[in-house]
């Protein structure tokens, strides 16, 4: 694969054979991004152009003279096995996909090519593009109103002054409420962040595939699986199978939180809890749950504190397999009556991850 990101281009071997399929795709590639295309018509000479080339993607039709689309992936693959390859056909028959993506295609569309559907591909098959192409994203999943504010809150709020994307996914059965949904939004505009309603833990998968697909998030705050609620710990390993390719994942502490919760990361979050407590609010108001109030959040921070200077902390597992969905102990077990102590603490330098200033420091 080619160094074109570092010039913000992408060289793209669109190989396709019907001029009037060509000549649209070939637009559609000019006007969604920064692309270089170069177009060929038989798979022979395909292979030729990328053995010469330096390509980042291949968009292939699957029925093409010469060698098929199929045929030119299995030996692109064999020569280049980390050069995405996007085919498209006309066929529906399932078997046809299915060889495709025996021989190696990353992924397949159906023709007609809906221009949305192939910028979602683009996405997901060249994240480097998304590094060119606007802030960095960053989601959160909570099992409940109030959660994700109260355990991740501040980190979210650092995020937004760093000028990423923040969005929050919250399943809430009474969506479609007015006066819910205005409460969720303006809990979520407090931390800079926007925010996506689901009623059900399907539709939070859902929502979850659609925006990682969309957004390439660089991180995701999860509940961590060490909870004594069965609803967070679904929802952490629903975000787990949903959010594989984020590269930094992070768990944080709910209101169920068992004595399994173990943290590697504890993140000085000070300049930022009024944006916290602010957000919480609107929760807390409504509901009145001790859970979401500012004293609790306010014991919490300075609880965890004690592993990073005693300042107002929030503390993550960072989810690299060691805290992998139903590692932890059951909060039931006759080994959970034997407490883990948490580690020493641990500098926040993680990969794509680094420390935030607190507001007003240079």
């Amino acid at each position: 694969m080619s160094d074109s990101a570092a010039d913000s281009v992408f060289r793209i071997l669109l190989v396709e054979d019907a001029p009037d399929q060509s000549l649209l795709l070939s637009a559609v590639l000019q006007r969604l991004g920064p692309f270089d295309v170069t177009l060929v018509q038989d798979g022979v000479q395909a292979l030729e152009l990328a053995r010469g080339g330096d390509f980042d993607l291949v968009l292939t039709d699957l029925n093409l003279p010469g060698i098929d689309g199929a045929e030119l992936t299995r030996r692109l693959k064999e020569e280049f096995p980390d050069l995405p390859v996007l085919a498209a056909t006309g066929y529906t028959d399932p078997a046809y996909a299915d060889g495709a993506y025996r021989a190696g295609v990353d992924a397949l569309m159906t023709k007609p090519v809906d221009p949305e559907d192939l910028e979602a591909r683009l996405r997901e098959l060249l994240p480097r593009w998304r590094t060119h192409d606007g802030p960095a994203a960053v989601l959160a999943v909570g099992a409940a109103p109030g959660e994700i504010e109260m355990g991740c809150g501040g980190s979210l709020a650092a995020h937004h002054a760093a000028g990423h994307h923040v969005v929050l996914v919250i399943p809430h059965p009474n969506s479609d409420d007015e006066r819910t949904a205005e409460r969720l939004e303006k809990a979520a505009e407090n931390l800079g962040a926007g925010v996506v309603v689901t009623r059900s833990a399907e539709d939070t998968a859902a929502a979850l595939t659609r925006l990682s697909r969309e957004l390439l998030p660089q991180w995701a705050y999860l509940p961590s699986a060490a909870d004594r609620e069965e609803t967070r710990r679904e929802i952490h390993t629903i975000a787990r199978a949903a959010l594989a390719n984020v590269p930094t994942l992070l768990g944080y502490a709910g209101p169920g939180t068992s004595l399994d919760f173990a943290p590697d990361v504890f993140r000085d979050v000070g300049g930022w809890m009024d944006a916290k407590l602010g957000a919480l609010a609107f929760h807390h108001g409504e509901a009145g749950d001790p859970a979401t109030s500012p004293d609790f959040a306010i014991a919490h921070a300075r609880y965890w504190g004690r592993f990073n200077e005693f300042g107002e902390v929030e503390p993550f597992e960072l989810l690299d397999g060691r805290h992998a969905a139903g590692s932890h102990r059951e909060a039931d077990s006759d080994a959970a009556d034997e407490p883990s102590m948490p580690p020493p603490w641990v500098p926040p330098h993680l990969p794509g991850f680094e420390p935030l200033a607190p507001a007003g420091t240079s």
